[in-house]
């Protein structure tokens, strides 16, 4: 069973609880477990409860005891913490640290200082005597030649010729090839910005607006992870920036479009995030900013000589900062609001004047009188009749327009106008009413106009009706009357985009980036797509297709270099050709997805989801759409890999129940058997290359072994040294035994795989970092860690790698919402060979036979196909 330990605050330190069979609630309210009297603990902070299958085992009043346990928030408003990172839910393991403290402030995933803890307890864990002999091993006999390669927690065996091998320092080499990014399919969308009302608090919600920019006429500059993309749609190149070490979240471009800043959210490395100024043509750093701004900078704008640049910190008081950037020099610096900011712009007039726009509040800043005023949201003085006041909302864009008034998009759809008066003050001095059926999003300025998106899915062409957008009216628009004395602004052009990527079922596509150059509108959008509108017909041109939540799983083509499958909690399915670097399909699967698997003959994908269901598809030829076969709902928590095996019969679905299903293709996905013994969720499965056998490791730690159909545990893992695996997902392994570095934990390492030649290995990380290795990966740990080869793009954890049939490509995926492909190019005299292991040589080297594609075979759409042979 298992218990927790007080080590911190008055109420808690020497405090010893038991976890038996039900919940345990910590929190200030009388009726929890744990009662902690300090005024920032919720009522009912947390949870921590039981998980998995209960033990055979039961308390003295008869109920169930758990040897697994999870911690969740209960919408607590200073969070919890586990190892001093702020977690909403967590599975809990043995020495686990669990603070409560002030961290209102702080975002999921980032830590907290120990000086603000006010309680921790430590989880401690006592095994079970009599527990399954799956999950333990013979000490007397499997020990022998097994050793111990911490995170694992069981023993691990070399191959039977590599035995008695005790000089290993060769394989500490660097490894041999070079790998080098050939393309990324991302861009960071304001997906946050699309949240209800009653998630307003929530933080983030400023972050990747108004972040896709021309730099050219051919070139387009926008964020994807780490890097800055510069994108030439016209001869289809990619080049990157890639100093960043953690997310770019804004961007913005000088009115020379030769000069770009970028900013980023804070890393372990540094607290302080720095701003990059850096040159479009080089892609070489002018000037680098650090010092003043705190966990992220927000928003950038540049003064229309270029001289300046302002930015937004993400700090509590969100501050503003006005640098010459040439110089280095910070000239100007002060709150912004205490409420997110959403936007800063230079008057192209007056570079005294700056706006900045957020929640509640729109604010002009004097630099010569280095001071703040707020502007009005009433339009007291300027309102006609008829015409409703504007009380403070959420303002998220702002921009000026070619005449310099500044404008601002209201939340209630309205688009306010605002100008210095005699008095000095900038007063709303006219607004175009209903310009959009909900928030406006994003603003951009043009000659004689204004361009605007909103909540609605559309984006317009604002302009005097004197003016011509070289698009004929079909008759008089009555929205969007522009009540003044001027002459009035109406809707020239008025473009629907929410149903063109994602279908009329699911109308999520609003743009929020926009930007303007010769009669091409560039609109980033929130389901990860950038794509043009022309401004004489509006006809819309994709150029960047991406997912627009984070990718979960990988899978390559079984046979050639051809293509992959990527599968993302957008709950989209993706395929991209690596030779075109272009999504080819593109199928709304209607549940968040976590693994992939491509069947062996290519004729059916396997999906797993959220809260257990996988679901599996049958695959026609393009451009034809898969088409849901089954759905199938047999587990609760969620599914953590789909594998298909070797010979193609069998389906393994691992969940976080700690189990793995398996089920038989040829009879209709009929339930084989399952797969018990692990003490923590299952996180990879591996088929043998016979699919004889199949291995499984878990978040605690273990490497199980079972037969195949019948599901029966295997204790005797030395017995199974010399068996030869189809794939290498497993990420505990003898010959993966180096790749671990110091002090890492079970979860350190997300996804590793091993090219099909057997010459290299890489490992995805928890930091967003790829590491290559030679394979096997057995020489001394420090040597080898010095020698490997970082290759630096995702700033969140990888969730899959893989190399590409013919190993002349890698592609990995990331939370980050983002995915790439890699060259790998091989040094001169290596070979790169496709083969399969099928045994090991004498003096360590690996016995290997070529593999030829099978002939393709039926579909499960065909009759036919079916009911082949049962297993």
């Amino acid at each position: 069973m298992a218990g927790l330990e007080g080590v911190r605050g008055k109420e808690a330190m020497g405090r010893r609880v038991a976890l038996g069979g039900g919940k345990v609630r910590i929190g200030r309210g009388g009726e929890c477990e744990i009662s902690l009297p300090w005024d920032g603990m919720s009522r009912t902070h947390a949870v921590i409860e039981g998980i998995g299958e209960p033990s055979f085992f039961v308390n003295s009043e008869g109920g169930k005891i758990f040897t697994n346990f999870r911690i969740r928030d209960c919408g607590s408003s200073n969070g919890v913490f586990v190892n001093q990172v702020k977690v909403s839910e967590c599975l809990l393991r043995d020495g686990d640290e669990i603070g409560f403290g002030r961290g209102a402030s702080l975002q999921e995933g980032e830590a907290i200082h120990p000086r603000h803890v006010e309680y921790a307890f430590v989880f401690r864990k006592l095994k079970l005597h009599g527990a399954s002999a799956a999950s333990r091993e013979a000490p007397s006999e499997e020990s022998k030649g097994g050793r111990m390669c911490p995170p694992c927690k069981s023993f691990l065996y070399p191959p039977t010729p590599w035995a008695n091998k005790k000089d290993l320092r060769e394989f500490s080499r660097p490894p041999p090839a070079m790998v080098e990014l050939d393309w990324v399919h991302g861009y960071r969308s304001a997906r946050q910005i699309m949240e209800p009302k009653s998630e307003a608090k929530k933080a983030g919600r400023c972050l990747h607006l108004n972040n896709a920019k021309f730099v050219s006429e051919s070139v387009i500059a926008y964020p994807a992870s780490r890097f800055v993309v510069l994108f030439d749609f016209v001869e289809r190149q990619q080049r990157y920036f890639a100093e960043h070490d953690n997310d770019c979240v804004c961007l913005a471009v000088g009115a020379s479009r030769s000069v770009v800043a970028s900013g980023q959210l804070a890393s372990f490395e540094q607290r302080s995030p720095p701003i990059y100024v850096w040159d479009v043509a080089s892609c070489s750093v002018l000037a680098r900013l650090q010092g003043f701004h705190r966990q992220a900078v927000t928003a950038l704008a540049f003064s229309p000589t270029e001289q300046f640049l302002a930015s937004i910190g993400g700090d509590d008081m969100h501050s503003l900062a006005v640098y010459d950037w040439e110089k280095k020099q910070l000239l100007f610096s002060g709150n912004g609001y205490v409420e997110e900011v959403f936007g800063i712009a230079f008057s192209p007039f007056n570079l005294d004047e700056i706006i900045q726009v957020g929640s509640k509040h729109i604010k002009f800043w004097s630099l010569e009188a280095e001071k703040s005023v707020m502007a009005t949201f009433r339009q007291e003085k300027n309102a006609k009749d008829g015409q409703r006041r504007t009380e403070p909302q959420l303002v998220a864009c702002c921009a000026y327009t070619a005449e310099g008034m500044a404008i601002c998009g209201l939340e209630e759809g309205h688009i306010s106008m605002y100008s210095r008066t005699k008095t000095g003050r900038n007063e709303c001095v006219d607004r175009i009413d209903n310009a959009h059926a909900g928030p406006v999003l994003a603003l951009c300025g043009m000659q004689n106009g204004i361009i605007s998106s909103g909540r609605d899915g559309y984006v317009k062409v604002w302009a005097p009706p004197s003016t011509s957008t070289g698009r004929k009216e079909s008759g008089k628009s009555r929205e969007g009357t522009r009540r003044s004395t001027r002459e009035s602004l109406t809707a020239k052009l008025r473009v629907d985009v929410k149903d063109v990527f994602l279908g009329d079922r699911h109308s999520t596509t609003v743009v929020t980036s926009l930007d303007y150059i010769k009669g091409k509108i560039l609109c980033g959008s929130s389901c990860g797509n950038i794509f043009f509108i022309g401004l004489k017909d509006g006809a819309i041109e994709q150029v960047v297709s991406a997912h627009f939540a984070s990718v979960t799983a990988v899978d390559v083509c079984p046979y050639g270099d051809s293509y992959y499958l990527t599968v993302s909690e957008d709950r989209t399915l993706r395929r991209w050709d690596i030779g075109s670097r272009k999504m080819v399909m593109s199928v709304w699967v209607g549940l968040k997805s976590t693994s992939v698997a491509i069947h062996p003959d290519e004729t059916l994908y396997a999906l797993g989801h959220r809260n257990g269901h996988f679901t599996v598809w049958d695959v026609p030829p393009l451009p034809q759409p898969p088409r849901c076969l089954l759905k199938s709902s047999q587990r609760t928590e969620d599914v953590t890999q789909v594998r298909f095996s070797p010979d193609g019969r069998c389906l393994a679905v691992a969940s976080r129940e700690q189990l793995i299903d398996l089920y038989s293709v040829e009879s209709d996905f009929r339930l084989l058997g399952t797969c018990r013994g692990h003490s923590a969720a299952v996180l990879h499965v591996d088929f043998s290359s016979d699919s004889r056998w199949l291995r499984s490791s878990c978040a605690a730690g273990e490497l199980l072994f079972w037969e195949i159909p019948s599901c029966r545990p295997h204790g005797r893992a030395s017995l199974l040294r010399d068996v030869p695996w189809d794939t290498h997902s497993v990420v505990f392994d003898w010959s993966l035994s180096s790749i671990w570095p110091p002090a890492a934990l079970v979860t350190s390492i997300d996804s590793v795989d091993v090219s099909h030649d057997l010459q290299l290995c890489v490992s995805g990380n928890d930091r967003g970092e790829l590491s290559l290795f030679p394979f096997p990966a057995v020489g001394d740990l420090e040597e080898t860690h010095r020698n490997c080869k970082r290759l630096l793009l995702h700033s969140s954890h990888i969730r899959g790698v893989a190399f590409s049939n013919e190993d002349n490509w890698l592609v990995s995926v990331s939370s980050d919402g983002s995915a790439a492909q890699w060259r790998v190019r091989r040094e001169e005299g290596s070979e790169n060979k496709r083969a399969v292991v099928s045994g090991w040589h004498e003096d360590g080297g690996f016995k290997q036979r070529e593999i030829t594609r099978p002939p393709r075979v039926g579909t499960y759409a065909n009759p036919h196909s079916r009911h082949i042979g049962g297993i």
